[in-house]
Order: structure tokens, then sequence, then C-alpha cells
């Protein structure tokens, strides 16, 4: 159906966002409509609204990119396992898990964030230091929750930093 089809964009768009946090600091805001014809071709409409985080974008990855060399420095190891580790544990030392907050610049900056935001920074750190990482999206108590899976020689690991507490 439409409306299934129109959520499905939504939903890569958002997912793309969360994939490249060192380019976009925002998740925009879109509308989808979906056309069919006769066949199973279809025409898709998206709209991206304007909005005042869309125009500040490049002074908010200025301050994502400050905010990661600064973290890189103070946690970067020659053992990518205690480089993810450490990234880990900087980004839950620096970041309150709250209800609000799901970009990179949430986590980094304001200090805030929820899973989707704390998985989007720890993305962007992991890129930073140059190990291979990924947003995953599923549920936890039957709502949304992101955390990241990593590779690591070869190997691969989940790391959710929004449960990590010391």
């Amino acid at each position: 159906n439409g409306s299934g089809e129109a959520d499905a964009v939504t939903k890569l768009i958002r997912q793309a966002c969360r994939n490249h946090p060192l380019e976009i600091s925002y998740v925009p805001e879109v509308a989808v409509k979906v056309y069919s014809g006769n066949t199973s071709q279809r025409i898709y409409e998206i709209d991206v609204v304007q909005n005042a985080l869309q125009q500040a974008n490049a002074e908010r990855l200025q301050g994502v990119s400050i905010a990661l060399n600064t973290a890189k420095r103070s946690i970067n190891t020659p053992n990518d396992a205690w480089t993810a580790i450490n990234a880990a544990r900087y980004l839950s030392g620096n970041c309150a898990l709250s209800d609000t907050g799901s970009t990179a610049y949430d986590a980094l900056l304001t200090g805030q964030a929820d899973s989707e935001g704390m998985a989007t920074a720890y993305k962007a750190l992991c890129e930073k230091l140059e190990i291979e990482c990924q947003v995953v999206e599923g549920q936890q108590d039957k709502t949304p929750h992101y955390w990241n899976i990593i590779c690591i020689d070869g190997a691969y690991y989940h790391v959710d930093v929004s449960e990590l507490r010391e």
C-alpha cells in the first residue's frame, strides 16, 4: 500500500542520515507521496522540508568535527579493540541518555541524546578512528532502539553505548 511504501522511504532517508554523520548533522523532515500505475512500477515524490537545522548544517558539522578530533586525541590507542572500547566509554561518559536528541551533534555537543543519537555519534567517532561501524535499528521494550555493529580484525561485535554505564 502507498502509506507503507511512504513509511519505508522515510525510514531509508533516516537510515542514510544515521550512516553519514560526518555529512549531515540533522534528520530532515520529509513528506513522501507514492503514485502507482497499472504495473508494479512506482513513482515517489519526496519533499525535504527546509528548516533552520538544514540551513545551519555546515556550522553544526564543524562543531561535530571539532568534538570528534578532541575525542580522538583522548582515546586513540594502537589496538583497534581497545580504541573501540575507549570510544564507547568516552561517549557514554560525555553524553547522558535522554528522550531527545537523535543526532551525533546532540550527543557530542549538547551532551544529551537518545539511543539513536548515541549510536550515530559512535558511528561518527568510529569513522574518525577508522573502525568499520554501522548503526542498527531494532526495538527494546517495544520501543525503537539503536546500537552499533563494529568490525575488529574480521569479527563483528554489537555495541550499545546507550546501555554502557560505569
